[in-house]
């Protein structure tokens, strides 16, 4: 009985220390999990700040879009504007130049109108004198032939 006992103690000894060993293998096992679901929280949390991350960043993308048509169809605007300007401004200068052409030739015709005025009255002045002398030879030609 008291060798049973010895034995009983013995193996009661090694079961002690295998408890013993489970024991301590059950708390490394119970600090990896504990670990593991820490990590998968984190994970968890991680994917959800990415989310919302991805959330932000497609608003983002959105308005910067919607930014770069605005500016695209204010741009286009400015340069009808400027067009429409441009055109204006051609046609102003165009006027303008059409005007002072217009003045031009009118000077350029009354200048000619004046040289030919001068031109007639002086074939008009040579046509008179000539008439008068023919008339006076004519009036004083009989008289000095008698």
């Amino acid at each position: 009985l008291r060798q049973e006992l010895e034995q009983t103690s013995q193996s009661s000894g090694g079961l002690t220390e295998e408890l013993s060993d489970n024991q301590a293998k059950l708390r490394t096992a119970r600090s990896e999990v504990d670990a593991l679901r820490a990590s998968g929280e984190a994970e968890s949390s991680l994917a959800a700040q990415l989310s919302e991350q991805n959330v932000i960043l497609q608003g983002e993308a959105v308005r910067a879009k919607a930014d770069i048509e605005w500016q695209e169809a204010l741009a286009q605007q400015v340069l009808a504007a400027q067009q429409a300007q441009h055109a204006s401004d051609l046609e102003t200068a165009l006027g303008e130049q059409t005007k002072q052409h217009a003045a031009d030739r009118e000077q350029a015709i009354a200048a000619n109108t004046d040289q030919l005025k001068q031109q007639m009255q002086a074939e008009a002045q040579k046509y008179m004198t000539a008439v008068t002398e023919q008339a006076r030879v004519a009036v004083v030609a009989p008289h000095e032939r008698i």
